[in-house]
């Protein structure tokens, strides 16, 4: 149903009186109607209308905003009126018994939901008494038809050209002549009135006015025969049809004819036929079919027609006496009978199809089920079967195929964010959804063949494909696509991408050190986007000794490659500084630099150690050391047999120079170390990854 929020005053508001007592007075009593009324009405679960009895200003809206559980304030266009966004789960009730000791306050209301229902604006709409009885006017608020479902009108000839349904005409077929043209006649032009006759300002309202009919003739004359009929039905079902009307129907059990029902059912076709107008219970065909939707009649009272036909095939009653509608020479007329009554709920399953087009012939039964007014005997009986239609509460039952799609129409690409998407897909059916760009080559996949559950799926879009790579600033679809039963149905919506990331590439570390020898050097660096990359390793010359890749296409993030520092692999360069020059192009060519001091050193590091002789137990064994280069070292105590007792320091980082190292004389648990003989074990480690192990004098400890 269509909604739009309108912000009344209540008869049954909060009234607050500036007498604080009043108020307390008939607090309980208020508190009650408020009850009732959301209990009965729409609303907004978290808002309430506040009127105030004078203007307030900014500090008393403050006020309130802190004192009460209030997470927005607005005014709604005139001074005293203001919405109030309460946090979820706020009782309305409370608050507002709450708010009426607020002095300036004068009422506080729901913000209710109102409804609005289309109005037929066709000339003779006021002679269809049976689209005000089944409430057409508020289904057509959520769906007057689409033009993809097609309604199959297996009749006499419809009149094409007629004002109310020229246009609207698909695969018109003569089954009798096996030709596409057809003396017209009034019964089948009355019958396609009802389903589907146009809202143009002119005639009469079709329940579904903006879907297709596909009229198929199988009379000559009065009569029609099965032959005809069967081939009418299979040219219907061949040709697309979503619904067949037969508005039609005789006594005899025919197996051919039933063998035509069910291929079309196999192609999962709905099928609607009337039940007869011979005030019966003798079974008409294709009425009793399994599958096949048999209709009786109604009348303006909700009594059942006194010649329709009844009896245990009967599945459900539809308006099938005074119905006026369209018929031949352009012109328009009063009928009675089933033949009226099945279009009435042919039309209402077409507007079903067209909020759902997956749904199955059990689907659109149990939802008619679910729908129908039930009258007569208490549930299923003979004359009503399970009730008669309600056209709008059978299009409010039926799910959508896709609810609720929200993709914003643009989004500004800028790498740290993200395009919001999100839709409800039938329970019933797997549900995909992908970008497309404008040649509609997909681009990039969320879900596939992911069954739904009927609640809302979200993804969040950052703008890339599937390869990773961000996507060019362009127009895009998002597409979402449901299958259930061999059928499927597919939204689109529209997003134009605009490209705002900046470009950039940036390196790990602006200068490396590696020994060829020991293994290759990671070149770590990071892409904003996507970019062809090149890379070159130039000596002190500026010469280029080795390209590692030319344009090669890297997606955004972080990276890295190895160069080995080895000729053809092979043999190390010799030491020295090297310059790795990285060059990056997007796809808009612009071009970023980037360089990589690479120095290669194959020589281990020079440590040199001095220790004391005798340590006495008091205060610390001091060493000193010298290293020639930058680097990490690990110091550690050992004992007479070559067993570290105690680690010192562990890849602490030294620059070059002189430096000392402390030892107590404890051992890794601080006991003091027993007399004898120790020494100091220095392993360094200079930044191309070099290594030199190096140990002092014995220290002979003498407590």
């Amino acid at each position: 149903m269509k909604k739009f929020m309108i912000l009344v005053l209540s008869m049954f508001s909060f009234v607050f009186l500036g007498d604080q007592v009043t108020a307390e007075k008939t607090s309980h009593v208020q508190s009650d109607e408020f009850k009732k009324l959301l209990k009965t009405e729409e609303h907004i679960s978290n808002e309430l209308l506040l009127t105030f009895k004078k203007a307030p200003s900014q500090e008393e809206l403050n006020t309130l905003r802190n004192k009460f559980r209030i997470t927005k304030v607005e005014n709604i266009g005139l001074p005293k009126l203001y919405n109030i966004t309460l946090e979820k789960g706020t009782s309305l009730v409370h608050t507002a018994e709450d708010l009426s000791k607020v002095f300036n306050i004068e009422r506080a209301e729901p913000n209710f939901e109102f409804k609005t229902s289309y109005i037929s604006k066709e000339p003779l709409f006021k002679n269809q008494w049976y689209l005000s009885k089944l409430n057409a006017n508020r289904a057509w608020d959520q769906t007057r038809g689409e033009n993809h479902v097609v309604v199959a009108v297996l009749d006499g000839g419809v009149q094409i050209n007629h004002p109310d349904i020229k246009g609207k005409i698909v695969k018109p077929y003569n089954a009798v002549t096996r030709k596409t043209t057809f003396p017209p006649d009034d019964h089948a032009t009355h019958v396609a009135g009802i389903i589907g006759a146009s809202f143009n300002n002119t005639g009469i309202a079709g329940i579904a006015p903006n879907i297709k009919i596909m009229p198929v003739n199988v009379f000559e004359g009065e009569m029609a025969n099965t032959a005809d009929i069967i081939r009418g039905i299979v040219y219907a079902a061949d040709s697309g049809a979503d619904i067949i009307n037969f508005s039609m129907g005789g006594y005899g059990e025919n197996y051919p004819l039933k063998s035509a029902v069910n291929y079309a059912r196999s192609k999962g076709v709905i099928l609607i036929a009337a039940a007869g107008n011979d005030d019966t219970d003798e079974r008409t065909y294709p009425a009793t079919y399994p599958g096949v939707l048999s209709i009786s009649s109604s009348d303006k009272a909700d009594e059942i027609s006194w010649f329709t036909n009844y009896g245990d095939y009967i599945d459900f009653a539809a308006p099938g006496e005074q119905i006026y509608s369209t018929v031949s020479n352009s012109k328009y007329m009063y009928m009675d009978g089933t033949s009226m009554a099945a279009p009435v709920v042919s039309g209402t399953a077409a507007l079903m199809l067209s909020k759902n087009p997956l749904l199955s012939e059990n689907d659109l039964r149990d939802l008619f089920i679910k729908s129908s007014t039930d009258l007569g005997d208490k549930g299923w009986d003979l004359y009503y079967g399970y009730g008669r239609i309600n056209i709008d509460k059978a299009v409010l039952d039926t799910p959508a195929a896709i609810d609720k799609l929200t993709v914003p129409s643009t989004f500004f690409m800028k790498g740290n964010n993200y395009s919001a998407i999100s839709f409800i897909p039938y329970n019933k059916a797997k549900v995909s959804a992908y970008v497309v760009d404008s040649n509609g080559k997909m681009v990039k996949s969320f879900v596939a063949n992911k069954q739904g559950a009927g609640t809302k799926l979200s993804y969040n879009w950052d703008g890339k494909d599937s390869k990773g790579y961000y996507v060019a600033s362009g127009n895009y679809r998002v597409v979402v696509k449901t299958v259930a039963g061999g059928k499927s149905f597919s939204k689109v919506s529209s997003i134009k991408v605009t490209d705002q990331i900046p470009f950039v590439l940036n390196t790990e570390s602006s200068s490396l050190s590696f020994s060829p020898k020991l293994k290759s050097q990671p070149i770590k660096f990071n892409l904003s986007k996507q970019a062809k990359l090149t890379a070159s390793v130039y000596n002190s010359k500026g010469q280029v000794i080795e390209t590692l890749f030319t344009n090669r296409m890297w997606a955004p993030g972080n990276h890295y490659f190895y160069w080995s520092g080895k000729k053809n692999g092979e043999t190390p360069y010799g030491d020295g500084t090297y310059v790795l020059k990285l060059t990056a192009q997007d796809s808009y060519n612009r071009i970023i630099k980037k360089n990589v001091n690479v120095t290669i050193d194959t020589k281990a590091p020079v440590v040199t150690v001095e220790s004391p002789s005798v340590y006495n137990g008091t205060g610390y064994a001091t060493s000193s050391f010298n290293n020639n280069e930058q680097g990490t070292l690990t110091a550690k105590i050992l004992d007479s047999k070559g067993n570290a007792i105690k680690v010192l320091t562990y890849n602490k980082a030294y620059n070059a120079g002189p430096h000392i190292i402390n030892w107590d004389g404890t051992d890794q648990q601080n006991v003091p170390a027993a007399n004898g003989d120790y020494q100091l074990n220095l392993v360094f480690t200079d930044l191309a990854g070099n290594k030199v192990i190096t140990n002092g004098s014995p220290i002979k400890v003498e407590r």
